[in-house]
């Protein structure tokens, strides 16, 4: 059976759905671990949920994944000028987590995912799956740019296939359907249009 190994963030849906049509019977893994800590291997089950089973060097606080890390796996710069390693740290990793009814650990989406604009909360894995509904969206990136104004801006890089003759005509349209679909707030303010090559 073919495997695809990936890393960094849970796989979107839209992604994992083309690796499943592509390639039969594909098994999806995830290599997960901070470079303070050791490799902690995830996969995805056949619902696309990313689980991983971890040992006890780890706790989940108020939702994030909280990895112990040892003075082997540490190597932080103030520890090495001072010469003291402490014996064990806790490390944010900026993941938010659930656990199941079989004691899986549900990866949920990056804390960093947020961006605060002008005090709204805003969750950008909800507008990139939202884009990436659309069937010329093959991928989309949303993120907070800095602005004097609000702190930050909402930014969208989109790939898209087939590509739109006239690029601003196709970001009205697009303004236009994210308004009918989310609140003001959450529509990007600046859309980056991207060539699949």
């Amino acid at each position: 059976f073919p495997v695809t190994i990936f890393g960094g963030e849970v796989m979107d849906h839209k992604t994992r759905m083309h690796l499943m049509s592509r390639f039969n019977n594909v098994q999806l893994f995830v290599g997960y671990g901070t470079t303070e800590t050791a490799n902690i291997r995830t996969f995805s089950n056949e619902h696309g949920i990313q689980l991983g089973t971890l040992n006890s060097d780890f706790k989940i606080e108020n939702g994030e994944l909280l990895v112990k890390s040892g003075p082997s796996r540490l190597g932080k710069w103030e520890h090495i000028k001072s010469g003291h390693f402490p014996k064990e740290e806790w490390i944010n990793t900026g993941d938010s987590v659930s656990i199941d009814d079989q004691g899986n650990i549900i990866f949920g989406k990056r804390k960093d995912h947020m961006v605060n604009m002008g005090g709204e909360k805003i969750d950008t894995t909800e507008i990139e799956s939202l884009l990436t509904q659309r069937t010329e969206i093959l991928t989309a990136q949303v993120h907070g740019i800095s602005n004097a104004m609000m702190g930050q801006i909402l930014e969208a890089r989109l790939v898209l296939h087939p590509f739109p003759a006239n690029k601003e005509d196709y970001r009205k349209e697009l303004r236009i359907w994210l308004h009918g679909q989310l609140p003001d707030y959450k529509v990007p303010q600046k859309i980056i249009l991207l060539l699949l090559s």
